[in-house]
């Protein structure tokens, strides 16, 4: 694996990490309630609520998607050079996260796309294998190939 490749899954990480860390405080819906004091006045106040406390745990659940898919690219590209398969799961991972991230576009899709981007660079920079094929040895000089 590559330190370009160590830096994306990095990134990733620390991204899904800040992920959970603003689901929990980072205010996401805003609202007013307006009322009339005992004086007949209009008093409006406005309302602030987190991913967390609108949605409760079930959002923490659906940031762990990516996360796990961090763990698996980086299993998997880690895996690369010695089984064939792993690049193609890698791809797998990718795309899975993709439709997942494309399904929760409305939500915190767009908060999740940096970390597919960065998984789907990070696969795309894995060297692709030998291939398995042997090859024809090179005709001697001055001889027809």
């Amino acid at each position: 694996m590559t330190s370009l490749q160590r830096a994306l899954l990095a990134a990733a990480a620390v991204w899904c990490a800040l992920l959970f860390v603003g689901a929990v405080t980072l205010p996401a819906y805003t609202g007013a309630t307006t009322r009339f004091d005992s004086q007949g006045r209009e008093v409006e106040t406005s309302t602030t609520a987190t991913l967390f406390e609108i949605n409760g745990p079930w959002v923490l659940v659906l940031l762990t998607v990516p996360v796990v898919a961090v763990a698996l690219i980086a299993l998997l590209l880690h895996l690369r050079p010695r089984h064939r398969v792993a690049g193609v799961a890698a791809w797998v991972v990718v795309g899975a996260l993709g439709l997942f991230t494309l399904a929760a576009m409305l939500t915190i899709g767009s908060f999740i796309a940096p970390v597919t981007l960065a998984l789907a660079i990070a696969t795309a920079l894995t060297p692709p294998q030998p291939s398995a094929m042997p090859t024809a040895p090179a005709a001697p000089p001055g001889q027809p190939a």
